[in-house]
């Protein structure tokens, strides 16, 4: 598993390490492209367990079957990021380019996502003084809302949101007109910043009434998220937090900059609840954000574009 900005994946490493890395060395690239064979004597070089000249078999296998796999992996990108997956192949697979320039919206965006996964996320998620896993929540409260619909609305309750426990409770059930406020059922007082609660979207009738559909989500950068999928449990935290619970329960969501397993994906998705992946994220990418978001997804971007190129 690779980490910008010195690191590459090794010949051993899973096909979406390596498209990753693939679609890294093109946003690096002056001329916006990329072409296997760099990939392919990055990794061969980065791996320090293999003598190259000596095992020409696995670098066969690397050359073919690996190449098959990336076609195949960014062919599936390509589908599920819905039209806003920002790359498309040349010569026959063996260059991928970059279709747009780094501040088309949709570009700068994949980018934020890719980089905030392969960076490290803690020692490296503050570029050019913003923190780009707090910037994560804003994101995927857009994107709920995107996917949510019409008349939705939603808001950061995590880290993003500065503000005492109970106090973003008793707010939090305002604005969903659920759970009356906050109550807590333990002796001690809480101690909690978000419980793990990092976003809610919500859609509204007009006779503001319960009983509307609501969700809780969590937001994970980096690549280390696997250990988190199953946090956040939207009834123990209603449970525990709320006066009364809502008359239907939240649905889970599960929000990543990295790529879900294709291969876990039932047995981990039930887990983790309804998974909004870096491509799921990008099918449900608005055209326009709110100005202020959009102007650090685009600084954070370009000072971590500098960052990993020096």
């Amino acid at each position: 598993m690779f980490k910008l900005p010195d690191k590459y994946p090794s010949l051993r490493d899973n096909v979406s390490d390596i498209t990753d890395f693939f679609e890294t060395i093109c946003l690096k690239s002056t001329h916006g492209r990329a072409s296997f064979r760099e990939i392919y004597r990055a990794a061969a070089t980065g791996d320090d367990e293999i003598e190259i000249n000596g095992i020409e078999d696995e670098n066969d296998l690397f050359n073919n079957e690996k190449f098959d796999e990336v076609c195949i992996e960014i062919q599936r990108r390509t589908q599920a990021c819905g039209g806003n997956y920002p790359f498309s192949f040349e010569d026959r697979g063996y260059v991928l380019k970059l279709d747009s320039s780094i501040e088309n919206w949709m570009t700068v965006s994949y980018a934020y996502l890719l980089l905030a996964t392969r960076l490290n996320m803690t020692s490296n998620k503050v570029q050019n003084e913003i923190d780009g896993a707090l910037l994560f929540e804003n994101l995927s409260a857009q994107i709920a809302k995107s996917y949510w619909g019409d008349r939705a609305d939603s808001i950061v309750f995590g880290t993003a949101n500065d503000g005492n426990f109970p106090n973003k409770i008793n707010e939090l059930c305002k604005k969903i007109g659920e759970g009356t406020g906050f109550k807590s059922r333990n002796k001690n007082r809480p101690t909690e910043k978000d419980a793990k609660l990092d976003i809610v979207v919500w859609k509204r009738f007009q006779d503001d009434r319960q009983a509307k559909l609501i969700g809780f989500g969590q937001c994970k950068t980096g690549t280390h998220w696997d250990e988190s999928i199953s946090q956040l449990q939207p009834d123990a935290f209603c449970q525990s937090w709320f006066e009364d619970a809502p008359a239907v329960p939240p649905v889970r969501l599960y929000f990543i900059c990295d790529s879900f397993p294709s291969g876990q994906w039932y047995s981990k998705a039930s887990s983790a609840g309804i998974i909004f992946d870096r491509f799921r994220i990008m099918d449900f990418l608005p055209s326009n954000l709110d100005g202020q978001i959009d102007r650090k997804v685009r600084t954070w971007v370009n000072a971590a574009l500098k960052f990993i190129k020096s």
